[in-house]
């Protein structure tokens, strides 16, 4: 077998690896997590969410999919996503601070039927935890997506809050991260529109 080939045989078989231990880690929280975020829409409430770097990139994929669609057609489901409005952000960071970012547009945006959703993937900025204490501040309940390295989200949550932790920080928290994704999509449509298959 060649280097090229053991190493991305290392890779595969170690994502695997991350993947099951998030399994045994959080899979009832998946559940608990499924049925938060489904309320929140049963009660007219909107989901807003946060990310940085690539946990930015996490945070428009659940957006995406909750705006539009999962995998079958239904009808869209209220949520902002916080990272992508880089005037906004800029702005804050240059003018106010960049551990403003999200937490400015929370106190102006969120009521206490909403549900605030943040992703770190090991990245030490404090707009994270500015944004979880925002939310409490305007009584939200907070979805936190942490791994390995998430001590400073971790420390600011309280107990009507849910975390999702996985066992890594960085490539593997994402990679975990997504799939977490995937699964509360499929547990919001079939809470919300009571079927597999709506299309």
């Amino acid at each position: 077998m060649s280097d090229t080939r053991m190493l991305l045989t290392e890779r595969i078989v170690g994502a695997i690896e991350h993947l099951q231990e998030t399994a045994e880690q959080c899979l009832e929280r998946v559940s608990n997590a499924g049925d938060l975020m489904s309320n929140t829409f049963l009660n007219d409430g909107k989901i807003l969410v946060c990310g940085n770097g690539p946990s930015a990139a996490s945070a428009q994929l659940l957006a995406s999919y909750l705006l539009h669609r999962f995998s079958h057609d239904r009808p869209a489901l209220p949520a902002i996503n916080l990272s992508n409005n880089s005037a906004l952000i800029t702005q804050i960071g240059v003018e106010s601070s960049i551990n403003d970012v999200f937490a400015k547009p929370i106190q102006a945006l969120a009521h206490p039927q909403d549900l605030l959703v943040v992703f770190d993937h090991g990245t030490k900025i404090g707009n994270l935890v500015q944004a979880v204490q925002a939310a409490h501040n305007r009584g939200l309940r907070v979805l936190a997506f942490t791994c390995q390295e998430g001590e400073d989200v971790q420390s600011v949550l309280t107990p009507e809050d849910i975390e999702l932790p996985v066992p890594q920080a960085g490539a593997r928290a994402i990679e975990a991260h997504t799939v977490l994704i995937h699964l509360l999509c499929e547990l919001i449509d079939l809470h919300i529109f009571g079927s597999e298959e709506l299309s």
